[in-house]
């Protein structure tokens, strides 16, 4: 018989793909080395230490994280649209998003309004899934970002610098938070203040450079990585239960 969730289980594997090429895109960044340290003159009295990019680093990853986001959120919709479908809630033609609303008292005045036709196992499922926030945020999260690809390049994947070890210097050394630029394509490791005079630095550092979510609730400061994986995880469990439910309602096979 065929496999009326195919097409979600397809978007889902599109999706696995695009974190490999993830991982290897970062992997191949570190490993040719697409950077260089540089020391620049901010001031008469500032040394600024910086790590500068080669390549559109940032770039080639939010456009590979955009295709994760959005082959995650279709595979939802499918696989919702085909069980609404199966379940004779709607025809074929009709419309079915996967629901995400604003709050748990919105979501419940949804269902109330929207879903009298759907079988109550089903609307228990739906219930389990929680997906509003405050329910699920991990969930809220993966609507909350692919809204902001309908409408521009997802944004709020950023390098985050992190450093240990020891420096020594004339002058005052000075750490900014993050000191990601994306105007400039580079981060800035530590200023030393020198007064005016030429600063000694012997360093002994060790520069982490980590791939986050910025600006993205639940999930902001996170390892996009970490991320991708929980939010393919998390949709791959949906669809199996929902493929469950299908089947345990008779509407497949």
């Amino acid at each position: 018989m065929t496999d009326i969730f195919a097409d979600s289980k397809i978007r889902l594997s599109q999706a696995k793909k695009h974190i490999l090429a993830f991982e290897r895109r970062i992997k191949v960044f570190f490993e040719k080395e697409q950077y260089t340290e540089v020391i620049e003159q901010d001031s008469i009295r500032d040394s600024v230490h910086k790590i500068k990019f080669t390549e559109p680093f940032i770039d080639d990853l939010a456009a590979i994280a955009t295709d994760v986001v959005d082959n995650l959120r279709a595979s939802l919709d499918y696989a919702w649209h085909t069980l609404a479908v199966a379940s004779k809630a709607i025809v074929e033609t009709d419309e079915a998003t996967f629901p995400f609303l604003n709050n748990a008292s919105k979501f419940e005045n949804t269902i109330k309004r929207g879903f009298k036709k759907f079988h109550p196992e089903i609307i228990a499922l739906l219930r389990s899934f929680q997906p509003y926030k405050g329910g699920n945020d991990l969930l809220w999260a993966l609507h909350r970002i692919a809204a902001t690809n309908r409408h521009r390049m997802l944004a709020p994947v950023i390098l985050k610098a992190g450093l240990s070890g020891k420096v020594g210097s004339t002058g005052k050394i000075t750490f900014p938070p993050a000191g990601w630029n994306s105007a400039k394509n580079e981060i800035v490791c530590f200023a030393i203040h020198t007064n005016g005079r030429s600063p000694l630095t012997i360093p002994d550092l060790k520069l982490r450079i980590a791939v986050v979510f910025d600006q993205v609730e639940f999930v902001g400061n996170q390892r996009a990585i970490t991320v991708l994986n929980n939010l393919t995880s998390e949709v791959k469990n949906i669809i199996e239960a929902l493929e469950g439910a299908a089947r345990m309602l008779g509407y497949i096979t």
